[in-house]
């Protein structure tokens, strides 16, 4: 983890990211939740079976876990730098996913718990993970900046690896070092990112 990436979590946690239930305010009311036909007790997400989904998560889960203990197996009785990065990358990645699963837990019971989408997000091209900033031209704009606000949001609650947390936190932070205190609170944005932290807090396992 880079020195850039550790301040921005730091950075994150103290803008006071703490963590509540996502109610209809922070994506559960406007995310296309629906829990099927009469009788019928399951919840879907944007047409997407949330239990479905969750087994396809569990199931990451133990494969990622898989890979952890051979990591482990690989890193016994050595100190290589680049094999115990793998392995502590391994572990946010665990952290992470757990974090997702944990919320689709409760989306399955309670569809105001659910996130704004299942799709996991893409994370840009133009992301460097060895500087921790999102390279290439970018303009930020009061205009643009409430989409932009719900388009992080969702991104946040749909990670399920440390490398998506570390991009959304170097996009939230140049975007908020681009623009007024003001300009951030302009429409619903400053609840989309209040939403955002709290989605990236949870991942981060804390």
């Amino acid at each position: 983890m880079n020195a850039r990436v550790v301040a921005l979590v730091v950075g994150a946690f103290a803008a006071g990211c703490h963590p509540t239930p996502v109610d209809d305010h922070t994506g559960g009311g406007r995310s296309g939740v629906d829990r099927g036909g009469a009788g019928d007790d399951s919840v879907s997400l944007g047409g997407k079976d949330v239990s479905r989904a969750l087994a396809d998560e569990q199931a990451a889960l133990a494969e990622l876990e898989g890979k952890i203990g051979k990591a482990e197996a690989a890193l016994e009785g050595s100190k290589d730098p680049a094999k115990v990065e793998a392995v502590l990358a391994l572990h946010h990645d665990r952290t992470a996913r757990r974090g997702f699963i944990a919320q689709l837990e409760r989306c399955a019971g309670d569809a105001t718990q659910c996130p704004p989408t299942l799709d996991e997000p893409e994370i840009p091209a133009t992301y460097d993970p060895a500087i921790g900033e999102l390279t290439g031209a970018f303009e930020a704009t009061a205009d643009a900046w409430p989409a932009a606000a719900t388009a992080i949001f969702a991104a946040a609650c749909g990670c399920r690896t440390y490398r998506c947390l570390e991009w959304i936190l170097a996009d939230l932070a140049r975007w908020e070092s681009a623009l007024t205190p003001h300009e951030q609170d302009a429409g619903d944005a400053a609840h989309s990112v209040t939403s955002a932290r709290e989605c990236l807090w949870a991942r981060l396992g804390r």
